[in-house]
């Protein structure tokens, strides 16, 4: 019973269908948690500059573990975006992840706990798309060509130390569709990809879920999700 609440109070926290809606109308999610509460969450705001911020997001863990983690996530996003207005891809990757380090004490309890997460700003008036990725990639469609665009190799949260390279800092990729008709965007976690199935009950793989997600790309949202 205790956690069928639970599951109440994340479903609250994740935005509704019609904020969704409003922030960016053409959209769908896939929304299923593998143990009632889910470590997997979706973000979205709409700035007064008129920017659309899109996260998804995958945290350590499943389960109630999981959905604790996800529910600071969705505290931290907002703190940084509608409060202190940190509004580049890059750098909201790069406070997340401090945010999450100095939270959670990590320095002193190593808990090395956080979340990998694909993030876009999405500025609809001059039609371009700032991406930043904690491991999780970006996959966009344009011009009938399917293109990935990799997340870095580390999460949000976690040593802040990376000893080859120095300081964690997430890197931003630009998009301009400003010349394109169509440009579809997939941000999701590694859930779909990992699932098993099939005869031999392997995984359904990356490259399966890219060739999928190209045979859907041009068909109505709704019909992409049912589909999906």
């Amino acid at each position: 019973k205790s956690i069928t609440v639970a599951q109440t109070i994340q479903n609250a926290i994740l935005p509704p269908p019609q904020k969704m809606k409003n922030i960016l109308n053409n959209h769908f999610t896939v929304y299923h948690p593998k143990d009632v509460v889910s470590g997997d969450f979706f973000w979205a705001f709409h700035t007064e500059t008129n920017l659309a911020i899109w996260v998804a997001a995958d945290c350590t863990g499943h389960g109630v573990p999981g959905a604790f983690l996800a529910i600071l996530g969705d505290s931290i996003l907002s703190r940084i975006i509608h409060y202190h207005q940190i509004l580049h891809a890059d750098e909201i990757l790069n406070e997340i992840h401090v945010s999450i380090q100095r939270t959670l004490r990590q320095n002193e309890t190593r808990n090395y706990d956080g979340m990998d997460m694909a993030l876009c700003v999405i500025d609809k008036k001059n039609r371009k798309i700032e991406f930043a990725g904690a491991h999780n990639p970006l996959i966009y469609i344009q011009n009938g060509e399917l293109n990935q665009v990799k997340g870095d190799k580390v999460s949000v949260g976690g040593a802040q130390w990376d000893w080859e390279n120095g300081q964690r800092m997430f890197k931003k990729h630009e998009i301009d569709y400003s010349d394109t008709g169509d440009l579809t965007i997939y941000m999701f976690s590694d859930g779909y990809q990992d699932q098993f199935g099939g005869k031999k009950l392997k995984k359904f793989q990356r490259k399966n879920f890219r060739n999928l997600l190209f045979s859907v790309h041009d068909k109505p949202m709704d019909e992409q999700k049912e589909i999906l």
